[in-house]
C-alpha cells in the first residue's frame, strides 16, 4: 500500500516541474501513473516521463519506455520502447537493461540477438 501524500507535496512538485525539473517531472508522473494524490492519468504521466526523458533522467527514460512497450498512456511503439530503454541502460540502469534484453531475446523493436540479450544481463 501506498502512503498518502499531502496537497501541498503534490502542488509543489508540480511547481518544480513546470519549472523544468526533471526529478520532479519524474516523481509527478508515477503520481500521475498511480494515482496517488491525483486523479489517475496515464497519458499525463507518459507525457512527464518524456519530457524528464528528453533532459537525460534514466529512470524516466526506462518507465517512458515501458509506456511505449506497453502502449501505457501513449500508442505502443516498439522501436521508441528499445530507444528509451537503451538510453536508460546507457546510463547503467538496471532494470533498462533488462528490458531491453527481453526486447533482444523477443526481436520485438530491435533484431533478435542472443548474444546482446545475454551481454545485457552481464
Amino acid at each position: 500500500m501506498t502512503a498518502p501524500i499531502s496537497q501541498t507535496k503534490v502542488r509543489s512538485l508540480m511547481k518544480k516541474a513546470e519549472a523544468g525539473d526533471a526529478e520532479s517531472q519524474y516523481q509527478m508522473a508515477i503520481l500521475f501513473h498511480d494515482g496517488i494524490g491525483v486523479g489517475k492519468d496515464v497519458r499525463a504521466a507518459a507525457a512527464l516521463y518524456a519530457t524528464a526523458a528528453a533532459a537525460g533522467h534514466a529512470l524516466a527514460q526506462n518507465n517512458l519506455a515501458y509506456c511505449y512497450d506497453n502502449g501505457d498512456g501513449i500508442k505502443k511503439n516498439p522501436k521508441e520502447a528499445a530507444a528509451w530503454y537503451a538510453q536508460a541502460a546507457k546510463q547503467k540502469d538496471a532494470v533498462a537493461m533488462l528490458n531491453l534484453a527481453f526486447l533482444y531475446e523477443k526481436g520485438s523493436g530491435v533484431a533478435k540477438d542472443a548474444k546482446k540479450a545475454l551481454a545485457l544481463r552481464k
